[in-house]
């Protein structure tokens, strides 16, 4: 099984779009913060520790919202909420 798919069991998350190497490195960060020496070890911290899960869904997911990136947003909460044209 690949790690990708791997990930995507474990933290229920969707990782196709994501670079390997990007999900290597988010896992050695957790890893050292978890003192955990390979893979295998993480991988069995993982299982034993639930809240780990959580940590590493946060480790490699960007929280971002688009309503602040979108000037048509703007646009629209100018025009039908402020009442400006």
């Amino acid at each position: 099984m690949s790690l990708q798919k791997s990930i995507e069991r474990l933290v229920r998350i969707k990782c196709s779009n994501y670079k390997e190497d990007y999900i290597k490195r988010r896992i050695l960060s957790r890893m050292r913060l978890t003192d955990t020496a390979d893979f295998e070890a993480y991988h069995k911290y993982l299982l034993a520790n639930p809240q780990e899960l959580d940590l590493l869904r946060n480790a490699l997911t960007i929280n971002v919202t688009k309503f602040f990136r979108d000037p048509e947003v703007f646009e629209a909460i100018r025009r039908e909420i402020l009442g400006t044209p």
